[in-house]
């Protein structure tokens, strides 16, 4: 738990779980969240797919496709990165700041979550290919 509360005092992020429902309403998390679970899985998905189409590379042996799936759905969790993009895009927002970075903490804990859940049940079924 310390480290968890060390992440949310480095980042800056204040909490109020009063307002959580006005911040789940807003655009920018929905942004962040698309952005962070479902792109960062279907790019780094997509161009792994493609240079192995191409031939440019392979996986290594004992990996299959559904092992790159679940590790591009860890590629969400950017955490770091994303609180310094949204400082940059935010810092004049005191509040849409705090949203951004509340949507960064949620979409990256979605995101560490799926693909955890994707490598623990599905990826292991499947280590023959």
């Amino acid at each position: 738990m310390h480290l968890f509360q060390f992440a949310l005092v480095n980042a800056g992020i204040i909490l109020n779980m009063e307002s959580m429902p006005d911040v789940m309403n807003s655009e920018i998390v929905w942004g962040i969240m698309a952005g962070l679970v479902l792109g960062k899985a279907m790019g780094i998905s997509s161009f792994c797919w493609l240079t192995m189409r191409l031939g440019i590379g392979r996986l290594p042996e004992g990996m299959n496709f559904y092992h790159v799936v679940g590790i591009s759905l860890l590629g969400g969790i950017g955490f770091t990165m994303s609180i310094f993009v949204a400082d940059l895009a935010f810092h004049q927002y005191v509040e849409s700041l705090n949203i951004a970075k509340t949507a960064i903490l949620l979409a990256s804990l979605i995101a560490g979550t799926c693909g955890y859940l994707w490598l623990r049940f599905v990826a292991k079924q499947d280590v023959s290919n």
